[in-house]
């Protein structure tokens, strides 16, 4: 696939990986039925909070716009991103790279 609406193929693949990093902590947010945050002062000190969220928040959540189009979005560019991978496995695997950045 090549030039599907002026995006190239990287990023599309970018754009895919992009909407997993928001489904994963959706699904971290859900799973563990709240908000955690873990903030480094220092290299000694680390400062770990936690919200939790009860079960209106949890459906609020899951029927927030911003889920259901990241849900959607997924669903969407998969198997786009898969026919690329299958055929171009070498930028598939340079963009999920940049996504490895510790500094992100």
């Amino acid at each position: 696939m090549s030039g599907f609406h002026n995006l190239n193929n990287e990023e599309v693949i970018f754009i895919y990986f992009l909407n997993k990093t928001f489904l994963a902590k959706y699904d971290d947010i859900l799973t563990i039925g709240g908000v955690e945050d873990i903030i480094s002062i220092n290299e000694n000190t680390i400062i770990n909070t936690f919200k939790p969220l009860d079960e209106n928040d949890m459906m609020e959540l899951i029927d927030s716009s911003h889920y259901k189009y990241c849900k959607d979005v997924d669903e969407k560019l998969t198997p786009i991103v898969e026919l690329i991978r299958e055929s171009f496995p070498e930028l598939y695997d340079k963009v999920k790279e940049s996504f490895k950045n510790p500094n992100l």
